[in-house]
């Protein structure tokens, strides 16, 4: 019993576990409310005035 060559057609079998395709972790749910928008004007407007 070795290992088979990969053909075209295995590689088309969904029902195959080197096929299946694993979504990522869901972000947890804090992130949306963590993540906020500062404009880049605001982060180097000390920068800016010298």
């Amino acid at each position: 019993m070795g290992i088979e060559d990969p053909t075209p057609q295995a590689a088309l079998d969904p029902t195959a576990q080197d096929s299946q395709v694993r979504p990522g972790p869901a972000a947890p749910s804090w992130a949306d409310e963590s993540t906020i928008a500062i404009p880049l004007s605001e982060l180097f407007a000390d920068e800016a005035e010298e």
